[in-house]
């Protein structure tokens, strides 16, 4: 089973779409986002679905894995923190993973409120943070 380094094409655009609606909600009004996954089905839209309850993550998570067998893309979006240039900072995390992989890619963008502001903004570019194991791995291994 082949596990790439970096993001294929289509798992890259996958993730910059995520971000950017994870943004788009967040970014004029300072609320708290609304965990989400974005899905690809072989049909090649994406799918949107947000997890409004508590455990919303968990929730998401739990989502793609029982769609997994369907899927050939993920994207699951939630909010949370990162310890970088010696402070914690405020992110937007993006699990990303693609059908046939071991592994998913764990992003993080830092954000901030500006001064005296209630929006957010974008602190540096996004990193890949983690390579959790990908939730679509086992049924590609099972379908050999």
């Amino acid at each position: 089973m082949a596990d790439q380094l970096t993001p294929s094409q289509d798992l890259a655009e996958l993730f910059f779409k995520a971000m950017d609606r994870a943004f788009g909600s967040i970014e004029d009004g300072g609320r708290s986002l609304t965990p989400f996954t974005m899905t690809v089905s072989q049909t090649e839209e994406p799918e949107v679905k947000d997890f409004e309850e508590e455990e919303g993550l968990a929730l998401a998570r739990e989502s793609v894995a029982d769609a997994a067998v369907r899927l050939r893309l993920y994207a699951i979006v939630g909010e949370g923190y990162v310890k970088r240039e010696g402070r914690q900072w405020d992110a937007v995390l993006v699990e990303a993973g693609e059908a046939g992989q071991d592994h998913a890619f764990l992003f993080c963008q830092r954000c901030q409120h500006p001064e005296g502001e209630q929006r957010w903004e974008r602190v540096g570019g996004p990193e890949v943070i983690d390579r959790p194991p990908c939730l679509l791995a086992r049924v590609a291994q099972g379908a050999h």
